[in-house]
């Protein structure tokens, strides 16, 4: 039986997927609880708009996270070719 030769692409745009992925769901966490913790110690507003952008970002590294398997065979193909 002849298997197809895997992609040797497709592990390293894994790897880099996911180091960009894990990467902006850790920034964007460690502002929101810095945002939190200024306005905790200082008090004044709380930056809503800061916090719904970090959410964003949080969701964008959650959304590649989990469609990473798709991501990283496309992007294989692509430089691959």
């Amino acid at each position: 039986m002849n298997e197809p030769e895997p992609n040797p692409f497709n592990k390293a745009a894994r790897l880099i997927l996911g180091l960009i992925a894990s990467g902006l769901v850790l920034i964007g966490g460690l502002d929101i609880v810095t945002e939190v913790l200024r306005w905790h110690i200082k008090g004044g507003g709380l930056g809503i708009f800061k916090i719904a952008i970090n959410s964003l970002v949080i969701l964008a590294g959650l959304g590649i996270l989990a469609t990473m398997g798709r991501l990283a065979e496309k992007l294989a193909d692509y430089f691959d070719e």
